[in-house]
């Protein structure tokens, strides 16, 4: 490998790494909604010189996360109820029609891949009722059965779509988690969406997701507007501490 393939690729690495770990602190409200996300901010903040950061906040802009603003440069996303409320009828709408698809072209890995995945997920079944938060494995394993669930397991136009949808969501939720409220109500619904689609009830299966999702959203909006934190202009203002609210 010639040097100017090696310095490529290292660049490669360290673009990826800077938007990975920008990213996760978005998505964790370590960065705060709407907090302005200036050069010195960064290169403080980061080990990472300011290409690549700046390079970063234009693809998180590109996902939904981030916001540039003419003059002013980059800030975190806002978050407000007008955005949830179209991330929730987003996810109404779009994954029932990936789950009957699913269904109907599903093969054999496909439902082998789903039991993995709902076996995993058990794992972390002891915190229902526990108000501790879930941890980074949890939310990996969800996120990999519900993207199993919608035969999302390969690359395509659906799956990018989906993965820029549930970070945008997954916001909320991890603002608002999962306290016993949270978990008790939902807990065997992950086991009976894949015990319906593996069946290939596409009925059954179709109302327990829509159900999950509109059961989940519930109670996370429930949270959020109970501590205090949407404003009269419908922004929701998260809290100097951080996360976990409920």
């Amino acid at each position: 490998m010639t040097k100017a393939s090696q310095d490529a690729t290292t660049d490669a690495t360290t673009s990826d790494d800077v938007l990975t770990i920008v990213r996760s602190d978005i998505l964790s409200l370590a960065l705060r909604p709407g907090q302005k996300l200036s050069t010195v901010f960064l290169t403080e903040r980061y080990p990472y010189g300011s290409s690549p950061l700046r390079e970063a906040l234009s693809c998180l802009v590109g996902e939904g996360l981030a916001v540039r603003e003419i003059g002013r440069g980059f800030r975190v996303c806002p978050m407000s109820r007008r955005d949830l409320d179209d991330l929730i009828t987003t996810r109404l709408l779009i994954e029932p029609m990936l789950l009957e698809r699913a269904i109907h072209n599903g093969d054999r890995d496909w439902e082998s891949a789903i039991e993995r995945s709902v076996n995993e997920l058990r794992i972390n079944l002891h915190k229902v009722g526990d108000s501790r938060p879930l941890d980074r494995n949890w939310e990996e394993s969800h996120r990999r059965f519900h993207f199993t669930l919608l035969g999302l397991m390969t690359a395509s136009v659906f799956t990018e779509f989906c993965q820029l949808l549930y970070q945008r969501y997954d916001r909320y939720r991890v603002l608002a988690v999962p306290r016993r409220a949270y978990l008790a109500g939902v807990a065997s619904d992950h086991h009976d969406m894949a015990e319906a689609a593996i069946a290939r009830n596409v009925e059954l299966a179709v109302e327990i997701l829509t159900r999950h999702i509109s059961d989940t959203s519930e109670v996370l909006i429930s949270n959020i507007e109970s501590a205090g934190l949407v404003k009269s202009d419908g922004s929701i203002n998260v809290p100097l501490t951080g996360t976990n609210i409920a």
